[in-house]
């Protein structure tokens, strides 16, 4: 029987097989928590629902037509390769004016570190990326006050996948700022 085939995609490239193999409803599962995740610190930025919403659609829409025609040319690479590097840049120019710093967080060594995080970090706290990435940097520059709590939400990590925390924070000049810190854990196939 003709039954059509939903499917969930893990990332592009494993888009880009179901469609190969005549997939047409395909859900990219990370990209759907991103995209709330997104929506969420727009009105945390203090936006309207109505206005988070837009953003939200517009992030979708970009993504999407941008993701259409990565595929009409995921088999030239120099082709794909050059539309990657275009999205990307649009997506940076994005970031960079956003008083938000978006980072990713790996386990090494038992140890969560900074795998990335994005280039308004400077503009927002003074520190390089550089500095940043370096083993410590975060913990240290937590207010000593909150340094306690901020560390038992970290190893909170392992039981829940979303949560919030505000803390004291030590920018470069020396002025002490308010953060909301929101992390959204993403488990991958072995658990981590």
């Amino acid at each position: 029987p003709d039954l059509p085939i939903l499917a969930r995609a893990r990332n592009r490239v494993h888009y880009f097989r179901l469609r190969d193999l005549g997939v047409e409803v395909i859900e990219r599962e990370t990209f759907l928590a991103s995209l709330a995740i997104g929506r969420e610190a727009l009105l945390r930025m203090g936006l309207t629902a109505a206005a988070a919403d837009r953003g939200a659609a517009f992030f979708d829409r970009h993504d999407r037509q941008q993701l259409y025609v990565q595929y009409a040319v995921h088999q030239d690479e120099k082709l794909l390769i050059q539309t990657t590097m275009q999205a990307s840049a649009q997506l940076q120019d994005l970031l960079r004016t956003s008083p938000s710093i978006v980072y990713q967080l790996r386990p090494h060594s038992g140890v969560l570190q900074p795998s990335a995080l994005t280039d308004n970090l400077t503009r927002l706290t003074g520190y390089t990326r550089d500095e940043a990435l370096a083993p410590g940097w975060w913990f240290d520059h937590v207010h000593p006050d909150d340094r306690e709590a901020a560390g038992r939400v970290l190893a909170s990590m392992q039981r829940q996948d979303a949560l919030t925390h505000e803390y004291r924070f030590l920018l470069k000049d020396g002025r002490v700022v308010w953060i909301r810190d929101e992390l959204h854990v993403i488990r991958r196939e072995n658990g981590v």
